[in-house]
């Protein structure tokens, strides 16, 4: 079982806001706590999406586990590290056979012919699970799961990502250049001068729109914990994700450029004068793209990125 947390994108803005890209392995017992914290992008990899062959290999051979089996008391919090054996078994060794008892389960609907979103489901508790979160703040999630009081898995998930976090350093970007993950060191930026600005390429020779969507595919990617980041696959993805009837956007949320702060006129900032994907603004007069703040979002430039118009009378 591993938790680790690796940052492969981080820049900061003129104002000094920063925006942090992660992807983490943990153990999905606690996915949904990380869930919970709205400020984050986040994708990741899918039940749906894994073959459960390979699912089994990992859930056999290395399980997802909690990292502390806390002896048992009133309230959310153990009563400290627990030693009774269960049958002559640690409690390390009970879950990995509880692990793989439920593999044989699904292996059995695998076998069955039944879909991976059906056979892999029975084991998603002994699975360790690959999630990409972006975010302009992590200070709420540090300064609740970086506690004692949080669950004890949890707690080492957020100290590894503190530790990235305070040994990284911040790319400083302008407005105009981008914050895009899994794309060469996770920023691009325009080197050769272009009369028209969608045809300037970095110095990868690539053009932001080419960038932007090796990006998001590979974001897209994290749902099957695989990665491709040939543009080839990436332009093929990309189409797909945005041209389908239904638009997939959420990879298209770790993806960012500094806001232009608005001329300050007549006492307010006029509306008129905000960028493409501004969303709104604040009480503490901070500008926002979606979940950002200080950033456009890629999400807030694709059209139909979001229904708001869903018929209610249809069967």
């Amino acid at each position: 079982m591993t938790v680790t947390a690796e940052i492969i994108a981080d820049s900061i803005s003129e104002a000094g806001v920063r925006i942090t890209t992660f992807v983490l392995d943990y153990p999905r017992i606690v996915h949904a706590e990380l869930m919970t914290h709205r400020e984050f992008s986040r994708n990741a990899a899918s039940s749906r999406a894994i073959p459960t062959a390979s699912v089994l290999e990992r859930v056999m051979n290395d399980p997802a586990m909690p990292v502390h089996f806390g002896k048992n008391q009133t309230g959310m919090q153990d009563a400290g590290e627990h030693f009774e054996l269960i049958n002559g078994y640690t409690p390390q060794e009970w879950w990995k056979l509880m692990a793989l008892s439920a593999a044989k389960f699904s292996e059995g609907f695998a076998e069955a012919g039944y879909h991976k979103q059906v056979a892999n489901r029975g084991t998603e508790f002994a699975q360790n699970i690959k999630v990409v979160v972006t975010s302009t703040s992590f200070d709420n999630w540090f300064w609740l799961r970086h506690c004692e009081m949080a669950d004890p898995t949890i707690k080492v998930l957020a100290d590894v990502m503190l530790a990235a976090y305070n040994n990284s350093s911040p790319h400083m970007l302008l407005p105009g250049e981008w914050h895009v993950p899994f794309y060469f060191d996770g920023y691009w930026s325009a080197t050769t001068d272009a009369k028209l600005f969608e045809l300037a390429v970095d110095s990868h020779g690539h053009t932001l729109a080419e960038a932007l969507k090796i990006s998001s595919s590979c974001c897209a990617q994290v749902s099957y914990r695989k990665s491709d980041d040939s543009l080839e696959k990436a332009v093929g993805l990309y189409d797909r994700l945005v041209g389908a009837d239904k638009v997939h956007a959420s990879p298209f949320e770790h993806q960012g450029t500094p806001i232009k702060t608005p001329r300050f006129v007549g006492g307010v900032f006029g509306t008129n004068q905000w960028e493409d994907g501004v969303t709104h603004m604040d009480k503490d007069w901070k500008f926002h793209s979606g979940n950002f703040t200080g950033w456009i979002q890629h999400r807030q430039l694709i059209p139909n990125h979001v229904c708001n118009s869903f018929s209610y009378l249809q069967d």
